[in-house]
């Protein structure tokens, strides 16, 4: 007997995916920042990219909150 509802549908999975692509990459980031001396601009633009990145995990979060809802 198998059961048809077993696997996770490809935009579940793909969101998933993503999400730990993003989150590695913010989490990058944040860590990379810290070996630049504070006038570099090479840090504040990491840390534009933290933010930037953050915001978009939080749009796909709800994205993914609707899609398991429905």
């Amino acid at each position: 007997m198998t059961d048809q509802n077993s696997g996770w549908h490809p935009v579940t999975k793909g969101l998933h995916w993503l999400f730990v692509i993003l989150l590695l990459c913010v989490w990058g980031a944040v860590e990379l920042h810290e070996f630049y001396d504070r006038e570099d601009p090479m840090r504040g633009w990491l840390v534009r990219l933290h933010f930037s990145l953050g915001i978009t995990v939080l749009l796909l979060l709800v994205l993914r909150l609707y899609w398991r809802a429905r």
